[in-house]
């Protein structure tokens, strides 16, 4: 694969292919939406938030860390294109990119109780968000748009030794995974927390991206809140 890798970073189509992703992300408040909705599906799977680090803080503290000084959105904007920081652009053609998505990689590997699955669970979640999120906002993204998308997302996924399937069965698969885990637990609802204090607007606008089994334990997390609840729009 790294291999294929190289080639692809280096051929005509690469730049293209990183345009469209700049352009479906890029667009206004789409980041910060697909952000939380990765979050949101990422706090409701127990399976997950259980898998901790051997020694050090535990995954709790750093992801509250994290919510604070955008170490999330600063990851995903330079594994994306979108950093305004000169040494970080360029995408996956940036060395220093592909470093630190693989520095991520073997941070997970360290994490006791990670999975393969749960790493193919994650990059689909994260693939998948911006569309999602496109699809609410009732914006359509042509076939040949949405190819040169999934392709980049599967070479930069690649780096995370994760096998990213077409968008279909990605969906089937993640759906399948949510449906399987999901469920309430004291973690998510503390977790919860902190994402309502920290981005309230985003994680109202984020509800109706989510999939169902994902929302119905949102709502009930949220149940003593004034959050205001929506409807899930995608099934």
């Amino acid at each position: 694969m790294q291999n294929k890798l190289m080639q692809y970073i280096e051929s005509p189509g690469y730049q293209q292919d990183l345009l469209t992703v700049r352009r479906i992300w890029g667009e206004p408040e789409v980041l910060g939406i697909a952000g939380m909705f990765i979050f949101l599906s990422y706090i409701t799977l127990p399976i997950l938030t259980i898998v901790q680090p051997a020694r050090g803080p535990s995954r709790m503290s750093t992801m509250k860390i994290g919510l604070g000084n955008g170490r999330e959105k600063s990851f995903l904007q330079r594994m994306l294109g979108l950093s305004t920081e000169s040494v970080w652009q360029g995408g996956i053609r940036c060395p220093i990119v592909r470093d630190m998505i693989l520095s991520l990689h073997q941070g997970h590997l360290q994490l006791v109780g990670m999975q393969p699955e749960y790493m193919d669970y994650l990059s689909g979640i994260i693939s998948l968000s911006v569309l999602r999120v496109h699809v609410v906002q009732g914006n359509h993204i042509d076939i040949s748009t949405k190819a040169s998308y999934w392709r980049y997302m599967q070479y930069a996924c690649s780096l995370l030794d994760t096998n990213l399937d077409e968008e279909l069965a990605t969906q089937e698969r993640c759906q399948a995974f949510i449906d399987k885990y999901t469920q309430l637990s004291l973690d998510g609802k503390i977790l919860l927390s902190s994402l309502q204090e920290t981005y309230p607007s985003y994680l109202e606008k984020s509800l109706p991206v989510l999939f169902p089994k994902t929302f119905f334990i949102i709502q009930k997390l949220m149940e003593n809140t004034n959050v205001l609840h929506t409807s899930s729009a995608l099934c």
